[in-house]
């Protein structure tokens, strides 16, 4: 037997066999919320003092995302400078220097402060920035001291036998 037969038997149309489940449905979720706090779900409902819930018109809660901090780091001041110094977009920059434009995006908002070593090695390439100035920004002046101690030897040596050679 199809739907629409069942409830052509029961005398309801389809229309109004639907209204008047999700009626019931609401009825039910509203008075077993007012009873026990409880929703028929079984999930309690978030407390509106939450600052990550915010009630809609209709009293239903939702997620809301923390707010963001307004503050421009070092790191993203130095980017836009330097890039507004070049006259270069964003894309373009990502693209000459094959630099991931999603992180260059969140380093220029201050959503990201913390950067791999491959990553300041290409913003500073890219900026022509000595690494130093970016680790310095991003408070990891540790990491250069130890890009020196793994190549200065190397460095040293290929810079000697460029000189003696000339």
């Amino acid at each position: 037997m199809k739907n629409s037969e069942l409830l052509l038997n029961t005398g309801m149309s389809e229309r109004g066999a639907w209204d008047g489940v999700v009626e019931e449905q609401n009825a039910q979720l509203t008075n077993s919320t007012a009873a026990t706090g409880v929703a028929a779900t079984g999930f309690r409902p978030l407390p509106v003092t939450s600052p990550m819930t915010m009630s809609a018109s209709n009293g239903t809660l939702w997620r809301v995302p923390p707010k963001k901090n307004n503050e421009t780091t070092q790191l993203a001041a130095l980017v836009r400078e330097r890039l507004s110094e070049m006259g270069v977009r964003q894309s373009e920059f990502c693209r000459l220097y094959r630099f991931d434009q999603g992180l260059l995006s969140k380093i220029q908002n201050s959503v990201i402060t913390n950067l791999s070593l491959e990553s300041v090695l290409r913003l500073s390439v890219g900026l022509s920035v000595p690494p130093q100035k970016i680790l310095a920004l991003i408070d990891r002046p540790d990491l250069h001291e130890l890009v020196l101690q793994a190549y200065g030897k190397e460095l040293a040596q290929s810079n000697t036998g460029a000189i003696s050679a000339n």
